[in-house]
């Protein structure tokens, strides 16, 4: 994904977020409909479709990553998805988000 697209999706993934740290609710679609306006859409789904199944594109993260931005990611992600105190409680997303660490964990080498 290209850098000036990439700033626009998390643009707008920041943006709901915020949204839904001040109602307590998601702006509906605001993603979709901020990434139509640009024109975008199709070059995200295509990038965000999942076509890439490793560790690192669960945590959304490049293969080159340090571990500091790694583990932001990882806990940027469970903030959002963990059953308990997530955004969006997801308990299979944050099961996928937590064997994406360990594997890339391993990987490097790290204990666990």
């Amino acid at each position: 994904m290209k850098s000036k697209t990439k700033a626009a999706v998390n643009f707008f993934r920041d943006l709901d977020d915020m949204a839904k740290l001040i109602t307590g609710k998601p702006i509906p679609d605001i993603v979709s409909r901020g990434l139509n306006l640009l024109g975008i859409t199709d070059k995200i789904n295509n990038a965000m479709s999942g076509s890439s199944s490793g560790p690192y594109a669960v945590l959304g993260v490049r293969e080159d990553a340090n571990d500091i931005v790694i583990k932001a990611a990882y806990r940027s992600l469970q903030k959002r998805f963990h059953p308990d105190i997530g955004l969006e409680p997801n308990g299979e997303q944050s099961k996928k988000i937590n064997e994406a660490y360990d594997e890339i964990q391993k990987l490097r080498g790290k204990k666990l």
